[in-house]
């Protein structure tokens, strides 16, 4: 289970208890991994922010959503945000994330990309602050949107 990829404590310990993992053995194996440094919730939301930043970016308000689903917690998700996705990270992943979809939308009515991409950045809950600055600069700097 941890060759596929690193995982958090709650994570093992769900996948183990839906194979009929007693208690006490799934206690045992977390204790042991823990022990060998294989399995630690610090290292798992590091790795998971970073590689939310490079392949899927995405804001740290969902990044930690995300993390608090895995079982994460509270104090470990602040702390790694604030290392690893500065605001200007965010508003550059933002940024390219509209470049790159603004590409789709040429041709239309300026005002309905405007809106599509409003819609495709919030769902990557980005905060509607950084959405319209990424708006004015993406579709006022393309000549196709004016």
């Amino acid at each position: 289970m941890l060759n596929y990829r690193e995982r958090s404590i709650k994570e093992l310990i769900d996948r183990l208890s839906e194979k009929h993992y007693s208690s006490t053995t799934i206690s045992a194996v977390i204790k042991r991994l823990k022990e060998l440094d294989l399995l630690d919730d610090r290292k798992f939301a590091r790795l998971w922010t970073r590689s939310r930043v490079r392949f899927k970016p995405r804001s740290a308000w969902l990044i930690g959503r995300e993390l608090r689903e895995k079982g994460i917690a509270e104090e470990v998700i602040q702390q790694v945000i604030e290392e690893e996705l500065t605001p200007e990270q965010e508003l550059e992943a933002a940024m390219n994330l509209a470049e790159k979809q603004a590409r789709r939308y040429r041709g239309e009515d300026p005002e309905k990309a405007r809106r599509k991409l409003f819609a495709f950045l919030a769902r990557r809950g980005f905060s509607p602050d950084k959405i319209w600055a990424c708006l004015g600069e993406v579709l006022n700097t393309d000549s196709e949107f004016q």
